[in-house]
Parts: structure tokens; C-alpha cells; sequence
């Protein structure tokens, strides 16, 4: 069987390819309005204040709530609010914890050991560096190493980027490219521009095939939840391995 085989009737939304480029170029827009304000503040006596006082954590805090609302907003100008879509058509189906949680671990497994032979087959072929394979950026450090920065790090990162994430590349943008494409290249460029978005170029190829992973756990469980719980999965490891790293309990 193909690997991008299964029926699914994922595409049955009532989103449009039209309506995807308003939210992205929104989103683009909000982006750059962002960054434009960022730099026209950037000698501020506000920001100057924030550094002496070092409201690091708070601040980073603030930055990926901005970013989530950067995402959802469109969305729900140009989605929810245009068609009355419920949560349910995003995927948000019932769903047994035992499956839910059965079906995210035997797919982050599959990632693992996609991952692991990769790793095997890089030196094999005289590849010692591969560009776009390097691991990813850790977090921890643009908030901090207080109890406050390790609680608000591990409220967006394990918490809230697993729900918006999915949210909007499994339950909104990978829909409407099913519509219009084949599943193999829906799913291709769906990675692409989850992975393009991180903004980790060094890593590009480890999060394009976590998204191809997990965008293949979406077609065939036709449910949000089990990508959720893959991302908590993995985001809970990578969050634990960078606070082990930082705390000098494991050396990297």
C-alpha cells in the first residue's frame, strides 16, 4: 500500500483554496507589521526597562502568544466566522484516550525510526554533516532557568504549540489542499510550509518529516487529538532533554 494511500474524506470542508491565501497573506501582513514594530520601539525607554529588569521569560512568553494570535486570527476571520465551521470539522472528533494516545505513540515510534536510520545511513554513504539535519533550536534559553521561565516554556511549548499547530497545518491548511490535490503532494506541501514557518533552516528536514508523519496520522485517523498527543509526546522529550542539558544532569 502507498504510503499516502488511505480514502479519507478529510477534503469535505467548505474552505477554499482563495480563502487559504487571505489567511497566509494576512498572516504575512501581521508579520511584518509585527516586525515593524519591533524595530521602530527597539531604543524605547519600554524595551530599555525590560532588559534591565530582565523580564526574559515574560517577555518570550508574550512573543509566542503574539505569534499564536498571528495564526488564529486570520483564520477565524476568513474560516470560522465566514462559514460557521465547529470544531469538529478541524479534526476535533471523539475519541478513545486508548486509541488517541495508542495511535500518537505507534506514530511517534514510526518517527523514531525514520529518524534512526537516517542517522545510520548518513555515514554509510561518507555523509558526516547533512545540511538542514542539524537538531533543533532549544527553547528553554530564550526564557530563562527560573521555576517561572520553566513553567511558561513548558505551557507554550508542550501545551499550547500542539493545539495551535495542529489546529492550523492538520485541521485547517492540510484540508483544503486535499481538495485540490492528491494526497502525496497535499501532504508534501503541507510539511513544507510547516517546516518553512519554523523559521529552523538548520533542521528543516527533521521537522518537514515530522510534519509528513503527522500529517499521515491525520489522514487516517481523521482526528485531530492523535496529533496532539504526538506533538506532546515529542515536544515533552525535546523540552525534558533541553532542561537535563541546561541543568548539567546529562552532557550533549
Amino acid at each position: 500500500m502507498n504510503f499516502f494511500s488511505p480514502s479519507t474524506d478529510a477534503a469535505r470542508v467548505p474552505w477554499t483554496m482563495r480563502d487559504l491565501i487571505k489567511v497566509l497573506l494576512l498572516i504575512l501582513a501581521l508579520v511584518a507589521f509585527f516586525f515593524f514594530l519591533r524595530d521602530f520601539f527597539a531604543d524605547s525607554l519600554f524595551f530599555r526597562k525590560i532588559e534591565i529588569f530582565q523580564f526574559q521569560s515574560l517577555v518570550t512568553f508574550l512573543l509566542f502568544m503574539l505569534q499564536n494570535v498571528i495564526f488564529l486570527f486570520p483564520l477565524y476571520f476568513f474560516t470560522l466566522r465566514k462559514y460557521g465551521s465547529k470544531f469538529r470539522d478541524f479534526g476535533f472528533r471523539k475519541i478513545g484516550i486508548f486509541r488517541c494516545f495508542g495511535l500518537a505513540l505507534k506514530y511517534y515510534l514510526l518517527f523514531f525510526v525514520v529518524m534512526m536510520v537516517i542517522f545510520t545511513l548518513l555515514p554509510l554513504f561518507g555523509i558526516d554533516h547533512l545540511p538542514g539535519f542539524d537538531q533543533q533550536e532549544p527553547h528553554l534559553p530564550l526564557f530563562g532557568d527560573d521555576s517561572l521561565s520553566v513553567f511558561l516554556a513548558t505551557l507554550v511549548v508542550i501545551i499550547l504549540a500542539p493545539v495551535v499547530e495542529e489546529f492550523f497545518f492538520r485541521g485547517y491548511l492540510l484540508q483544503i489542499l486535499l481538495k485540490k490535490m492528491s494526497i502525496p503532494v497535499a501532504s508534501i506541501v503541507s510539511a513544507f510550509i510547516f517546516s518553512f514557518v519554523h523559521f529552523e533552516f538548520s533542521s528543516f528536514i527533521p521537522i518537514f518529516i515530522l510534519s509528513l508523519i503527522l500529517n499521515r496520522l491525520f489522514i487516517r485517523s481523521r482526528n485531530i487529538w492523535p496529533g496532539i498527543c504526538f506533538h506532546f509526546f515529542n515536544n515533552s522529550l525535546a523540552l525534558l532533554f533541553e532542561y537535563f542539558v541546561q541543568h548539567g544532569i546529562i552532557s550533549f
